[in-house]
């Protein structure tokens, strides 16, 4: 437990040290204008009803709180990233004891989790819903471990509300709720589970119902295109590359997840719990059902509005997480009921042998990660350029009259909702001196001044400038025409243009 306690103080204090660094990127920017504290909270769901219908809003109905009382620092803003993180690593580490009997295994998972760059990329580092939804979903096998064995309905209502909060999260979390669904009400069907558990179902489909129609009713964007690419095989795999972060640790868990069901075949009755299975069984069912639903929508149904999206998959990282160390832990019993059990030395010994394996599990796994160099990974996601922070202080320190930023957008982009970015960074970054800086989006609009100042955002800065060679794209010289391309500032993300 010390050791626990010391792992998450350690993480908890390289996390903050570094959130002083962070700058929101251009998708981060959305998410401070719809909690903007220029606009109330009736309008701030008025825009999760019409223009941003495609993200559910009770990550950003936190957040409208939290920004009013808190300084306006990204420290302060990611702050609760961080504690739904870690309270989701404490229900999967409760979880996985209260089934296993083994806090060591606690430690497993924490180590999976957080020594993971993509961790740090996009649940602790990102202004968005998914390490509230990362904490909901853990807290969803919780209630459903502890649900399926009391088998009282305050338990069950408990886990509808959840339920509830994790689909108002994240879409992923509705399809999450609808494997569980779909899978307790065979369950009940086959009359290995009473009514009640419907009850929580109930509770979820209700609520999240009741919203969809509202949200698709007044909704003013179309749900058939979307930026997701059309998946293929080759991303799944892409998707477990996010839950383990290289091709060999991926080779571990197929291996392991197939150990494990073999282990369960032989396994004779008495040496694997009944509702360990079951806690095995609902983390396999809905991490496939939930992969399967999305990939035949955007491969098959509709390819043009693909949301088969690598992050959006950390909704069913708890059930990853808690399918592997399960797995292992079925091999490692039967290893133990079959051969261990019937070699005679003490009892104190093979309790030794037991917490021998499971340590020695937790130093493999992270020999595994630190040769893929973790650490240098993670030293990356640290060092990124403060763009949007560096940006303003350039354009602060040389406005003008005759000075504009024009936020670029490359061809073929058709953002309808462009101002919502120029709105989070005006008000985040500029403060009170916002009114000091024009910010246009057309390029047509930008011959009325003698300087402009391009920003290029994430979604072109590939196709924009060459860092290495100092280049401009050849189409964003022929855009600017009647500008000559004078410097630029790629750690602020600008590109410095003068009228010939």
């Amino acid at each position: 437990e010390l050791l626990i306690a010391g792992f998450v103080l350690v993480m908890s204090v390289i996390t903050i040290q570094n959130y002083n660094s962070h700058s929101f990127m251009f998708d981060e920017l959305y998410t401070l204008s719809f909690v903007s504290k220029k606009i109330s909270f009736a309008d701030m769901m008025h825009i999760f009803m019409t223009d941003e219908v495609t993200n559910p809003p009770l990550y950003n109905i936190i957040l409208y709180f939290w920004y009013r009382i808190v300084p306006a620092k990204e420290a302060w803003l990611l702050l609760p990233n961080l504690i739904f993180f870690i309270i989701a690593l404490f229900f999967l580490g409760a979880l996985i004891k209260s089934v296993s009997g083994k806090i060591e295994y606690t430690l497993l998972i924490m180590m999976i989790a957080w020594v993971n760059h993509n961790t740090f990329n996009f649940m602790l580092y990102y202004l968005r819903s998914y390490s509230l939804a990362f904490m909901l979903s853990a807290m969803t096998l919780y209630l459903y471990y502890k649900a399926d064995k009391s088998d009282k309905i305050s338990d069950c209502v408990k886990l509808g509300i959840v339920m509830t909060c994790v689909a108002l999260t994240h879409y992923y979390g509705i399809f999450l709720v609808s494997a569980f669904g779909i899978y307790t009400f065979l369950q009940i069907i086959l009359k290995k589970k009473s009514w009640k558990h419907l009850v929580a179902y109930l509770i979820a489909g209700s609520v999240t119902g009741i919203y969809l129609l509202i949200a698709t009713a007044h909704r003013t964007k179309s749900l058939s295109s979307f930026w997701g690419n059309t998946p293929d095989f080759n991303s799944i795999l892409d998707v477990l590359h996010v839950y383990f972060v290289d091709k060999d640790v991926v080779v571990v868990f197929a291996l392991v997840l197939i150990g494990s069901v073999v282990a369960q075949i032989f396994s004779s009755n008495d040496s694997l719990d009944f509702t360990e299975k079951n806690l095995w069984r609902i983390c396999f069912v809905s991490s496939i059902f939930v992969i399967s639903v999305v990939f035949i929508y955007g491969r098959y149904i509709n390819p043009e509005g693909s949301i088969f999206i690598n992050k959006y998959f950390l909704v069913i990282y708890p059930e990853v997480l808690i399918l592997f160390v399960l797995s292992i832990d079925f091999i490692l019993k039967t290893i133990d009921t079959c051969f261990v059990s019937k070699i005679h030395i003490s009892d104190e010994i093979k309790k030794s042998l037991r917490d021998i394996e499971c340590i020695g599990i937790c130093i493999i796994y992270l020999l595994l990660q630190f040769r893929w160099n973790i650490v240098g990974r993670m030293e990356n996601v640290f060092e990124l350029p403060p763009k949007n922070r560096s940006m303003a202080e350039y354009i602060l320190s040389n406005s003008s009259d005759s000075t504009a930023l024009l936020v670029y957008r490359d061809h073929g982009s058709q953002w309808d909702v462009v101002h919502y970015p120029v709105d989070g960074f005006r008000e985040f970054y500029l403060g009170d001196r916002s009114n000091d800086i024009e910010i246009i989006d057309e390029i047509s609009d930008a011959k009325k001044y003698d300087k402009i100042c391009l920003w290029y955002t994430m979604f072109t800065i590939y196709e924009t400038y060459d860092r290495e060679k100092n280049k401009v794209a050849e189409h964003v010289l022929k855009d600017m025409s009647g500008f000559h391309f004078v410097e630029a500032y790629p750690d602020a993300g600008l590109l410095i243009f003068e009228k010939n």
